[in-house]
């Protein structure tokens, strides 16, 4: 027989009632590769979780419907590895299955072995460091030999893509089109989607977040996306067009609707029938009228991606904003020896590298320098907790860090698709892609003139994303960003400096 996930009439809600996903039914067979998309909090690493294991979101949500699973192992890789095993040794996680098990060394044969079949050297199995001070790419790695120790034959992976460097998504490229194993993935790394999925799962909330709605598309994702693009275009180039019919026929219906307030105060006293008809008539035309008004142009066949535009700033394009020539360490350790980096008032740098190599902290280290200076600049970290305060609602959060009035912030946080219920619960009940839009909410609130970003591109859609390339792209202050998206530095004009070796570098596209 062979091996399928059958998913049936299977909804999804959190706790308080609203529908995250509805009725959604597919089947995935044998050595597919399906990739789960759509806009953050829309339900994609609920529904995998519920796919693995109902009980895993049992404290938040409520499913309904079934879930067949013939595979006779799955496994699950998760955005975050737990606490528990984040403070172990690599060889602890490797060598047990539970924190409280003695550890199995007769397993590292086997690891060799999966290590070997794709593509991972050996060495890295045997480095004496705790996993949370392994690079991400070396801890996605190893989960994923940990994975395949069973020989599962399902692989369910949450954003696989998160903090790795573009040689470890380069492998995982790799790992993923020659894997036996049928793997459902959710990831925001569009080439990754459309080199490696032959099923697009797209997961929507339309009608400004009060509409779920799923399809299924049995394609790569560029297709998909151009296919939906153009039909979205078609629709607004339809919708225009019956808007301006149904505005000629206001126009004729006003005018018919002056008409008979004529007839009727010109009529004499002395034709009361003629009076009596003109006053049916013009009931008639206020009920088409009112029919007519009520008629909805609005497109809700598609969800929007976010809208967000950066009014014009920035310093004169002469001014100095960095002077950097130091080496960079961390602690003890140092990560990059004599870097040199300048920047004036309209530059746009990117900084790239492998895991470990010092981006984050050499960001860190030149923002230091440019508050020093007291220019107008500000950073989006890699981890949101360091710019915003999730005991706050988002509303709250921005009232309390801008000038911003009520009514500016509703309709700032609006246009990154936050309903009015997310835009009042605390920040840390949003998913980390909805966090990111806040950051970004932030940010276009503030206006900066300089502004740094790490990793900025890491939780946002495959369909959002081009939208917050365009921002930057359009952004006319200062920008210098760290990345390990190739879309971003495929699309951003962007001068860009890789760190190899310990040294800083100029590296060309």
């Amino acid at each position: 027989m062979q091996n399928t996930l059958q998913v049936k009439n299977v909804t999804l809600s959190d706790l308080s009632g609203k529908v995250m996903v509805e009725d959604l039914s597919f089947i995935i067979n044998q050595n597919d590769k399906m990739a789960i998309i759509g806009e953050e909090g829309n339900g994609k690493s609920t529904l995998l979780k519920a796919i693995y294991n109902p009980e895993w979101i049992a404290s938040y949500a409520k499913i309904t419907g079934t879930i067949d699973m013939q595979f006779s192992l799955v496994s699950f890789l998760a955005q975050k590895l737990e606490d528990e095993w984040n403070a172990c040794f690599l060889y602890e996680y490797l060598l047990k299955e539970t924190i409280d098990e003695e550890c199995d060394y007769n397993r590292y044969q086997r690891y060799e072995e999966i290590c070997a079949s794709i593509h991972i050297d050996n060495e890295l199995l045997y480095k004496d460091q705790k996993m949370s001070s392994l690079s991400g790419g070396e801890r996605v790695k190893m989960q994923i030999v940990k994975m395949l120790y069973h020989s599962p034959d399902l692989l369910l992976m949450d954003e696989p893509t998160n903090d790795i460097d573009l040689s470890t998504i380069e492998w995982l490229t790799r790992f993923i089109q020659e894997s036996e194993q049928t793997i459902v993935f959710i990831s925001h790394d569009i080439d990754l989607i459309d080199r490696c999925a032959d099923v697009i799962l797209h997961l929507e909330q339309r009608n400004k977040r009060n509409k779920p709605f799923w399809s299924l598309h049995y394609e790569n994702y560029n297709t998909y996306a151009n296919q939906r693009k153009e039909s979205y275009e078609e629709e607004v180039r339809q919708t225009k067009k019956d808007k301006r019919a149904h505005m000629k026929k206001m126009d004729h219906m006003n005018d018919l609707k002056n008409k008979v307030t004529h007839a009727h105060n010109s009529v004499s006293r002395q034709n009361p029938a003629m009076g009596r008809l003109l006053k049916k008539k013009m009931r008639v035309v206020k009920g088409i009228e009112r029919r007519m008004n009520e008629e909805d142009f609005s497109i809700d066949s598609y969800e929007e991606s976010i809208n967000l535009h950066l009014p014009e700033t920035g310093y004169a394009a002469g001014k100095e904003i960095l002077l950097f020539h130091q080496d960079v360490w961390i602690g003890q350790r140092l990560l990059v020896k004599d870097a040199k980096l300048e920047m004036y008032g309209k530059d746009k740098v990117a900084l790239i590298g492998n895991n470990g190599t010092g981006k984050s902290v050499m960001l860190k280290s030149m923002y230091k320098h440019m508050k020093e200076k007291d220019l107008d600049v500000i950073m989006m970290p890699q981890n949101y907790d360091e710019l915003l305060d999730y005991t706050k609602s988002p509303v709250q959060f921005m009232l309390d860090e801008t000038s911003l009035l009520l009514s500016d912030v509703q309709t700032l946080l609006g246009s990154i698709h936050l309903s009015i219920k997310e835009m009042s619960d605390p920040i840390e009940q949003l998913s980390e892609g909805q966090k990111a839009k806040v950051c970004l909410a932030y940010v276009i609130a503030k206006n900066p003139k300089v502004l740094l970003m790490d990793e900025p591109t890491r939780n946002i859609s495959p369909l959002s994303k081009p939208v917050l390339v365009q921002l930057l792209e359009n952004y006319t202050g200062a920008l210098l960003l760290t990345t390990h998206d190739r879309y971003v530095l495929d699309t951003l004009d962007v001068t860009v400096y890789k760190i190899e070796n310990q040294r800083l570098s100029k590296w060309h596209k």
